[in-house]
């Protein structure tokens, strides 16, 4: 489609923030965010923690509360889900797809903010200009240069929003414990009233984002509405 003018304009004013979520690294080979809950669930079954005939039941939950489940049994059977795993590509065609996409979408900016705990933007992948097979062939004998990697609350701050920078809004997979997943983290991590306590970070953040930067949605849909009602209305 025809880019706006004023997209474009903010992308060379260095304004323009991507805020990238799960469509992206399901472009990738990654999980949607339903796929995602399915397998940490999946995952006590092989186990031999949950049967299928309970996953059966859970079925039409809501990502967040089958994941806030997961949760649970990861606790209760001191077992770890093997997040990295889970969201790791499927194949090696997507994941060159993966790369050739983040290439691509590092040219918009420098600095990203995602909602994603995976590492595809935690690198910045330069890709010449060449067409697309080309692009998908090269990408892996392309170095990817490092991007510092944000993703503690208290960090979350508009003086750390510099060029090669990446803030990973809901945690990260360097620390799967501090991961926004159950409805109890969303709560916590959106809060508004911290009945004269400290000030929430994270909503400090967002607000000087909005009023401060052009922000750019890609990768988000009806899929995501219960991420993005926190991030819009909070």
């Amino acid at each position: 489609p025809r880019i706006r003018h004023e997209l474009v304009n903010a992308a060379k004013a260095g304004s323009l923030i991507p805020f990238i979520g799960a469509g992206a690294s399901v472009l990738a080979g990654s999980p949607n965010w339903h796929d995602f809950a399915n397998a940490a669930l999946m995952f006590f079954v092989k186990k031999g923690k949950l049967n299928l005939s309970q996953l059966e039941q859970l079925k039409t939950l809501s990502p967040r509360v089958k994941l806030s489940i997961a949760k649970s049994y990861q606790h209760k059977h001191e077992i770890p889900i093997p997040f990295e795993e889970i969201l790791l590509p499927a194949n090696k065609a997507r994941e060159k797809t993966g790369q050739r996409l983040y290439g691509h979408l590092s040219k918009l900016s420098k600095t990203f903010v995602t909602t994603n705990y995976d590492r595809w933007l935690d690198k910045e992948i330069d890709i010449s200009e060449l067409s697309t097979d080309e692009a998908a062939e090269s990408a892996q004998s392309t170095t990817p240069k490092d991007r510092r990697v944000i993703h503690k609350a208290q960090d979350f701050m508009h003086n750390n929003l510099v060029p090669d920078s990446v803030i990973h809004l809901h945690g990260h997979l360097d620390d799967p414990t501090k991961m926004i997943l159950t409805t109890e983290d969303y709560l916590n991590h959106y809060m508004n009233d911290r009945r004269g306590k400290e000030e929430n970070h994270v909503l400090t953040f967002l607000q000087n984002l909005f009023d401060l930067k052009n922000v750019l949605f890609i990768g988000y849909g009806l899929e995501e509405l219960e991420i993005l009602e926190y991030i819009l209305q909070k």
